[in-house]
């Protein structure tokens, strides 16, 4: 989410209405502090997106995102097109999460949690970025990609040691064209 946003933004989102955005949903989530700066990545100038959270391992369950979500559009933004659209990404987003985590651990939606991806700097990251690409119009366009680089190698989470891609990473590429590294 947080590389997303910084392109996002190096391609004319507006930064300020996306750290507004961000800030205003983490008011019901969790303290974040968001940090949005021109760096150097591998000898090229990016923006980046750094949102550090305090709730860091704090577990949620995808319905009490989804119901808290609907709740702060509804009192902070209720007539606004573009945090609706926004809004309804992010919980697609978290919905496809969460069917991959289903089958993944053999669970129902209405018991899986979300471990690092429910902390409040992934959902905040979700949040920006869905609303970055709303701000550019890009849900009226067509976007390519090329195959998604999925990294090898392991991640160490809350259920330990696994493999990269992931196994609900690999449930959400499902047929999408991916290479390795």
């Amino acid at each position: 989410g947080n590389m997303f946003i910084g392109a996002f933004i190096d391609i004319g989102a507006d930064k300020d209405k996306i750290i507004d955005v961000m800030k205003t949903y983490s008011e019901d989530f969790g303290d974040v502090k968001i940090d949005i700066k021109k760096q150097p990545k591998n000898g090229i100038m990016s923006t980046y997106a750094e949102i550090i959270a305090e709730d860091n391992n704090k577990a949620r369950h995808y319905k009490d995102i989804i119901e808290k979500l609907d709740m702060i559009t509804e009192e902070k933004y209720p007539d606004d097109e573009t945090i609706a659209k926004t809004t309804a990404l992010t919980k697609k987003i978290f919905k496809t999460i969460a069917d991959a985590e289903c089958k993944a651990h053999g669970m129902s939606i209405d018991e899986i949690h979300f471990h690092e991806v429910g902390n409040t700097d992934a959902i905040c990251d979700v949040i920006g970025a869905s609303y970055a690409y709303h701000l550019l119009g890009l849900d009226k366009e067509k976007v390519y990609s090329l195959p998604i680089a999925t990294g090898y190698g392991t991640v160490n989470t809350q259920h330990g040691l696994l493999p990269v891609p992931a196994p609900a990473v690999i449930n959400i590429l499902g047929d999408v064209p991916t290479q390795g590294g």
